[in-house]
């Protein structure tokens, strides 16, 4: 069943050492607002990520270490024309500065009020996992009463057959380590395998 698919594929509980684990939750109403304000920005129906997108999708826990946090999921699509019209979004020429307007809107719900941010800036990367996979690198600079501190948010993304993978980070003080990164998304792209065919 896909469902197993994307379950067994995600990322699991224990996996990342060093890591504090929180059980996935269902995402609140102020992220799903930036989620569509993010749509809306790269002019996409806000459908093509709804409807049948999260029958067959598989959150890992939150993982949590010092001052960095790890999210992944694996959504497992009826056929490959819906996961590739999704990954089609994420290749279009204005999803970066869409993505980085994204980021700062989330920022701006988590700081100060009188919070200012500063010298946003998104590179699109590519992480090499499959023949198709596109990165975003963010970094945001959080001035407040004096002191400032930098934030940086990547997302990365794969696809194999049926299944969309993503992998995000977000870290304050110093970047987050690529290559980990990069293993985490090939592991779960690898194991998928050929079951979403």
């Amino acid at each position: 069943m896909d469902v197993e698919v994307a379950r067994s594929s995600v990322l699991h509980a224990g996996e990342l050492a060093g890591y504090t684990e929180t059980p996935a939750t269902k995402p609140d109403p102020s992220t799903e607002a930036l989620r569509s304000n993010f749509l809306k920005c790269v002019h996409t129906d806000i459908n093509i990520f709804t409807s049948s997108f999260g029958a067959h999708r598989a959150d890992s826990p939150t993982f949590d270490a010092a001052s960095s946090k790890v999210n992944a999921y694996v959504a497992v699509n009826v056929d490959q024309r819906e996961v590739r019209r999704r990954f089609s979004v994420y290749q279009d020429p204005r999803t970066p500065a869409c993505m980085l307007a994204l980021y700062v809107a989330f920022l701006q719900t988590r700081v100060d009020a009188t919070a200012t941010l500063n010298q946003p800036k998104v590179t699109r990367f590519d992480p090499g996992v499959g023949t198709q996979s596109l990165g975003f690198s963010i970094s945001i600079t959080v001035a407040t009463r004096g002191s400032s501190e930098q934030f940086y948010a990547d997302i990365l993304i794969a696809v194999r057959d049926r299944a969309g993978i993503s992998l995000s980070t977000i870290t304050s003080g110093n970047t987050f380590d690529r290559s980990n990164e990069i293993e985490w998304l090939r592991r779960m792209y690898d194991r998928v395998g050929d079951r979403a065919r």
